[in-house]
């Protein structure tokens, strides 16, 4: 578990600096996919994304991987219900009105919010996310298909 204290450590010392909590996004987006996702979530890894994405509203690659490292900490119900209580699905929905043209964020701000996690949300918080999550969900996915961006996913395409 060192490496994971290691990236909240260089993401705390250096929130400012972009480039350092876009990598360190990515860093615990690797490091979630073995057994360490609890072990993320439980240490601040939401937490860390979401300031990461709040301090760098306006910088694509950070949006992009703040979103995969959201899509990646999702185990159960519980971690969906801790995201959407920090505002995670806030963070996601409005980063993906901030970059509308921008394929990137557009295709993990999809994967993010159509997680097969959310099914499981609480009916009160469910009650509160749907609406804004199909509107922007669907919204953003028809953009990208009519405009036929080639890196976006067939995954998402499809959606």
């Amino acid at each position: 578990a060192g490496g994971i204290e290691a990236v909240f450590v260089a993401m705390q010392s250096h929130q400012g600096v972009a480039d350092v909590q876009e990598a360190g996004c990515n860093a615990l987006t690797s490091l979630a996919v073995t057994e360490n996702k609890g072990k993320i979530a439980a240490g601040g890894g939401i937490e860390a994304v979401l300031a990461a994405m709040q301090a760098h509203e306006g910088v694509p690659g950070v949006q992009e991987a703040g979103c995969k490292a959201l899509r990646s900490l999702v185990v159960n119900t519980a971690d969906i219900v801790e995201i959407a209580a920090a505002g995670g699905i806030n963070a996601v929905i409005s980063t993906m009105q901030v970059h509308t043209g921008v394929a990137g964020v557009q295709e993990q701000g999809c994967g993010a919010l159509r997680n097969p996690q959310h099914a499981t949300l609480s009916p009160h918080i469910r009650e509160h996310t749907t609406r804004n999550i199909r509107n922007t969900v669907s919204n953003y996915c028809s953009i990208w298909k009519n405009n036929s961006r080639e890196s976006f996913s067939t995954s998402i395409i499809n959606c």
